[in-house]
């Protein structure tokens, strides 16, 4: 009784390090994913013009302009749920999509 007991108690143990070794991997798995998503993308410029601002609104100081077809870096994005805005640079936004069009569009 004593033998099958332990023996219980052993698959146990192992049956626990297998799910807790499966949690790590899943946990690694997802913080990959997310810094993939997190990964900078590029853009391409879509219209004559954009204004580059040092926050993502257009009531913010404008700090650098863009024309169609430049190329950018995004960092990150911000939306309020109908305008985009890319974080192109350090204290650097410009608008991806403003009342309805696109002004930058990810490359491919």
């Amino acid at each position: 009784k004593a033998a099958a007991e332990k023996a219980a108690a052993e698959k146990a143990r192992q049956a626990e390090a297998l799910a807790l070794q499966a949690k790590i991997e899943k946990m690694a798995a997802d913080k990959a994913a997310a810094m993939k998503a997190a990964a900078p993308k590029k853009g391409i410029v879509t219209v004559r013009s954009l204004r580059v601002r040092k926050e993502h609104n257009t009531d913010s100081l404008m700090v650098a302009g863009l024309v169609n077809g430049n190329e950018v870096t995004i960092y990150e994005t911000w939306t309020d749920g109908k305008d985009t805005w890319a974080r192109i640079g350090d204290d650097q936004w410009a608008a991806m999509v403003y009342n309805g069009e696109t002004y930058i569009k990810l490359a491919e």
